[in-house]
C-alpha cells in the first residue's frame, strides 16, 4: 500500500501540455514486493543509484461475503541514492517485501511517438525489508574498513550526502 498525495498517480502515465523537469509531489511511502532484483548503476561521478519496482495490492474485506479479497495490483518505481542504493542491491532480491519512505517526484518527457508522458516515482530516503511476514538480521559495516571495494573509484561515500541526486 502506498501513501502520499501522489501515490495514486505513481502507477499511471498522463499526457500533459506543460512539460517540466522534476516536480516535488510531497512525502510518501510504499510497501510491496520487488518485481525484480534491484538495479545498481553509477553516475559519471561515481555516485551509486538503484532502481526498484514494487508491486502492491491492498486486501479488502468484502462486506457482502465477509471474506478478504485482493484489490488491484499497482506498480511503483523507487529510486535510491548512495549507500542506501548499494545496501539495497546487496541485501534485497526479487520477491522480497520492502517498505520505502521518501518523497514522490514526477518528471515529464516526450516519448518516441511525440506524446508527453509523466512518470511519478518515490525517491527513497529510507528503505528496507518488511518484517510483516518474516524476520531480518541487521548486518553492520566494519568501522575499521577504509573505502568501498564496490565503488569503481574506490572511495567511500560520505555520511549525509546520499539522500538524493544532488548535483547529478
Amino acid at each position: 500500500m502506498a501513501t502520499g498525495a501522489a501515490a495514486a498517480q505513481a502507477a499511471t502515465k498522463a499526457n500533459r501540455a506543460d512539460v517540466h523537469k522534476d516536480d516535488d509531489r510531497g512525502p510518501g511511502s510504499v510497501a510491496g514486493n520487488l518485481t525484480a532484483d534491484p538495479d545498481l548503476r553509477f553516475t559519471a561521478s561515481g555516485r551509486a543509484v538503484a532502481n526498484l519496482r514494487v508491486a502492491a495490492s491492498e486486501r479488502k474485506l468484502n462486506k457482502a461475503t465477509g471474506e478478504w479479497e485482493d484489490g488491484d495490483t499497482l506498480f511503483y518505481d523507487i529510486t535510491a541514492w548512495g549507500q542506501l542504493a548499494e545496501n539495497l542491491c546487496e541485501h534485497l532480491q526479487r520477491g522480497d517485501r520492502v517498505v520505502a519512505e521518501g518523497r514522490w517526484t514526477s518528471n515529464t518527457f516526450e516519448d518516441k511517438d511525440g506524446q508527453i508522458q509523466e512518470r511519478v516515482f518515490l525517491t527513497a530516503r529510507d528503505c528496507g525489508p518488511s518484517l510483516l511476514f518474516r524476520g531480518a538480521r541487521i548486518v553492520r559495516p566494519d568501522k575499521r574498513a577504509s573505502g568501498s571495494k564496490d565503488r569503481p573509484d574506490g572511495q567511500a561515500g560520505r555520511r549525509g550526502d546520499d539522500n538524493g541526486p544532488g548535483g547529478e
